[in-house]
């Protein structure tokens, strides 16, 4: 709902800090607009919705689950 008032708040934190060029930032929502939470410099880009954590014949987290659901042409 206060989406560009997120966006102005990460922009602002980041700025504050040149020397890291990627930041995940968590944002909670209160009652009195959004306020960050943490920053982090290895924010998990890698997560649930890549395959980037799937080595051959190594599964991690949620993949056995969804292999079964997607066309990959892996079996």
């Amino acid at each position: 709902p206060d989406w560009d008032k997120v966006l102005k708040l990460c922009r602002r934190a980041a700025a504050r800090i040149p020397e890291m060029r990627f930041i995940g930032w968590d944002v909670a929502f209160t009652p009195e607009g959004p306020v960050l939470v943490e920053g982090n410099g290895l924010p998990g880009n890698c997560g649930i919705q890549s395959r980037c954590w799937v080595n051959e014949g190594i599964s991690y987290g949620i993949w056995p689950m969804i292999k079964p659901y997607l066309k990959t042409g892996k079996k």
